[in-house]
């Protein structure tokens, strides 16, 4: 991870994703239910595992990170309360916190948070139509990156190439898309089967 200090540890805030992408085994692993720990919960394991083994960078593992903004606030503002010399990672998609990622982002910046993750998958509409992604546009990933980097975070940005029925300009859209957007780094895989 850019930026990881050791010791480390991950970790999950919440398990299970709300939405039902047409490649992600999540929502059968999990049966599309959400389950997120409570801020208090979450925060006694940091508190726990910073006290114990001294941890000083978390590797937060959530399917997607924060989706409800009072649970991101009350966690941030009491993480940055306890004032650790601690950084982490999350992933989110690129429609999280929606009207509040300035807001989301300001306090998990301030709380320790110094990369995101964002999956965004393909910079096609139509394939990302037909994924089930059609909420993560262009003009969300662009605005949640451009958040984020004003707050003082990494960004990478996940891709998967090799869709049914995508175009051939595929990956020429994910590198216009990567131009405009300008994460911090990228990540492509295969799709695999």
């Amino acid at each position: 991870l850019m930026g990881m200090r050791m010791p480390y540890i991950t970790m999950f805030s919440s398990r299970g994703c709300p939405h039902r992408c047409t490649y992600c085994d999540s929502p059968i692993v999990w049966q599309n239910v959400v389950r997120m720990r409570t801020p208090d919960s979450t925060l006694a394991e940091i508190d726990y595992a910073v006290e114990r083994w001294g941890i000083r960078y978390i590797d937060m593992l959530d399917d997607v990170f924060g989706m409800n903004i009072k649970w991101v606030e009350e966690f941030a503002t009491k993480l940055a309360e306890r004032k650790y010399d601690l950084h982490y990672k999350m992933l989110v998609n690129p429609s999280t916190f929606g009207r509040h990622r300035e807001k989301a982002f300001k306090l998990l910046r301030h709380s320790g948070a110094d990369i995101v993750g964002i999956g965004m998958q393909s910079a096609d509409k139509n394939t990302l139509e037909d994924l089930r992604r059609k909420q993560d546009t262009r003009e969300n990933l662009i605005t949640q990156i451009a958040a984020a980097r004003n707050n003082g975070m990494l960004t990478f940005v996940s891709f998967i190439a090799g869709f049914p029925d995508e175009p051939k300009n595929a990956p020429q859209k994910i590198m216009d898309l990567v131009d405009e957007a300008r994460p911090t780094i990228i990540d492509c895989y295969p799709l695999v089967y």
